[in-house]
């Protein structure tokens, strides 16, 4: 199990930080790991089932498989 840094996070799904922050609040994107008082990050296997997901929702709209 790895975990991610914001900068990493943030090039792995090419939104800005502010936009994960929205969608963690919304629930639409993973919670973040508190990993010391000055630092955050996400864990690396919920960070790519996301991106799984927008691939399984962009397929569902387009109708691929």
């Amino acid at each position: 199990m790895r975990i991610l840094t914001r900068a990493q996070v943030r090039d792995r799904v090419s939104i800005s930080f502010a936009e994960i922050a929205r969608r963690e609040a919304r629930g639409e994107f993973p919670k973040r790991i508190q990993i010391s008082p000055n630092r955050v990050g996400w864990l690396e296997d919920e960070i790519d089932d996301f991106i799984i997901m927008l691939i399984a929702k962009r397929n569902k709209l387009a109708g691929t498989p």
